[in-house]
């Protein structure tokens, strides 16, 4: 058996991958400190295990703070890394909002999934580790709602989109590709052309520095 221990739960689902196979689907919502995973066997065997939060900030936010394991048990050192790195900045698109929605409103927690979503895929495919910055009804210069604070380039930088005062440090991981899919959501308003673009070239520009 492993326990993960994790707190500032909210609404936030993960899912648990044991040796590449979807072990469960987990609700972190305040009403445990922990969660014990039975591994599908006794024994000496070495196992991999994978811990993939599946939905966005907007729902809640999850601070991972180890490990533990049994008496006698200890950690491996880690499989080698991907290949190549890929990152996704997007919206509820590149979020997986509602992917997993079969009735009623598809815009709640557990009908999110991030790890079927396009991103995620991809990433799968070139054999890529990924990195998502993706927020429902954000846009480049225009959110939902026609709300022109908070756009991607301002909540980009955080390491914690509903914390201004979170920085994330970009030389800790460096994609070889960054995919933008923005635009959705400004196009539901009357933003300027001009504005969208001139916002879109220096966002990319900053991407790039």
């Amino acid at each position: 058996t492993l326990r993960i221990i994790a707190k500032e739960r909210e609404d936030s689902w993960v899912d648990l991958i044991v040796d590449g196979k979807l072990r469960r689907t987990l609700h972190i919502d305040g009403s445990h400190e922990s969660t014990t995973i039975v591994m599908p066997q006794a024994g000496d065997e070495t196992h991999t295990l994978e811990v993939y939060k599946r939905t966005e900030a907007m729902f809640g936010t999850v601070q991972f703070l180890g490990f533990e394991l049994p008496e006698g048990g200890r950690f491996m050192t880690p499989p080698p890394r991907r290949e190549h790195r890929l990152e996704i900045i997007g919206d509820s698109i590149s979020a997986g909002s509602g992917n997993e929605g079969k009735n009623g409103d598809p815009n709640i927690a557990e009908h999110e999934n991030n790890r079927l979503a396009y991103g995620t895929l991809a990433a799968e495919a070139l054999n890529a580790e990924l990195h998502t910055t993706a927020v429902s009804g954000i846009g480049l210069a225009v959110n939902y709602g026609d709300e022109r604070v908070g756009a991607m380039p301002e909540q980009y930088r955080r390491l914690n989109p509903l914390d201004p005062d979170t920085n994330w440090d970009f030389g800790q991981w460096i994609p070889e590709v960054v995919l933008i899919n923005l635009g959705t959501n400004d196009n539901n308003y009357a933003v300027d052309r001009d504005e969208f673009v001139a916002k879109y070239k220096h966002f990319a520009g900053e991407l790039r520095k």
